[in-house]
């Protein structure tokens, strides 16, 4: 007859199995956090393909960061949703709407890290008919939110550096143009052949937005958060003023401090960590690093041509 275990051996075997557990855990979870941020990478690298289709189609010239409604207007674009529908004027002005064409109608590298396989809805244009207004039948990636067509064009899950890049285009009194029109430095680079230093300059960056001040990217890896359409430098350069918007905290590499926020810029624009609070990066060669928020500090790597890191316009 067998010998049935005793209450402290079962405890015994419990205990060992608590433990062997308690190691495995962290290293599962590594995993799939590594696991989850090579997807992510490959999503932004993407990007960079459409980029350079783009760029081709275009005798040269990059993809500008956003396009004001009287640009729309002037150069009479029109683009379709996945589907059929027509996309609206104000949706023809983020850069996504712009280059889904060269991204083969392709949304999940636009909406990475936001739980949706295949969005069926928007792809097949289905909800109310044509009103790229009409909700997708998905929960939104964040706390109480709908997925909607806009949401590919206004929260991308990765930011362009576009108002360095392509520029953000404004109609003047007399013409259309970028909104930053520096020619002491060249601030904006308008064609990719002038760019001098690709494998330096930052394109693409995983970003979000913020309205606290201090967000430490560790801590928050696994929160649903939007993405936001454009991402610049530390020392913030705007059509007429300037301002410091974000910078690193000394010491710690997982934390970033919003320094743009005010009663009348509620958000500001911040890299963001997701998986494992390191910040996914696409070059301008094409070439994909996952870098800590110091890395990013540099001025250099957002406004190609600068020679000093800290750079500010004040200080030429």
């Amino acid at each position: 007859m067998r010998r049935a275990f005793s209450l402290i051996e079962l405890l015994v075997a419990l205990a060992v199995i608590g433990v062997l557990v308690a190691l495995l855990l962290p290293a599962l979870s590594s995993a799939q956090r590594s696991s989850k941020k090579r997807a992510e990478s490959n999503a932004i690298r993407a990007l960079h393909t459409a980029f350079e289709q783009y760029s081709t189609r275009s005798q040269d010239a990059c993809l500008p960061g956003h396009l004001d409604s009287a640009v729309v207007d002037r150069w009479e674009l029109e683009n379709f949703w996945p589907g059929g529908a027509p996309m609206l004027p104000n949706d023809l002005g983020y850069w996504t709407s712009r280059l889904l064409p060269s991204l083969g109608n392709q949304l999940q590298p636009l909406l990475h890290g936001y739980g949706v396989e295949d969005p069926l809805p928007l792809r097949c244009g289905q909800a109310d008919g044509s009103d790229p207004l009409d909700p997708w039948d998905a929960t939104g990636p964040w706390p109480e939110a709908t997925l909607r067509r806009t949401t590919v064009s206004r929260y991308p899950a990765f930011a362009y550096n576009g108002r360095h890049i392509g520029g953000r285009w404004i109609e003047t009194e007399d013409d259309i143009g970028p909104a930053i029109r520096s020619n002491n430095p060249v601030l904006v680079r308008r064609t990719v052949s002038t760019i001098t230093r690709p494998s330096h300059l930052i394109l693409f960056c995983s970003a979000t937005q913020s309205r606290i001040k201090a967000t430490d990217l560790l801590r928050e890896r696994d929160t649903p958060r939007p993405g936001v359409d454009l991402i610049g430098p530390p020392n913030a350069v705007l059509r007429s003023y300037t301002y410091q918007a974000w910078q690193s905290i000394e010491g710690v590499p997982y934390k970033v401090d919003a320094l743009g926020l005010s009663p009348d810029r509620q958000f500001a624009e911040i890299p963001w960590g997701r998986h494992t609070g390191e910040v996914v990066v696409l070059a301008a060669d094409g070439h994909v690093e996952t870098e800590s928020v110091p890395d990013l500090d540099d001025m250099t790597r957002w406004v190609d041509g600068l020679k000093d890191p800290e750079w500010s316009p004040t200080s030429d």
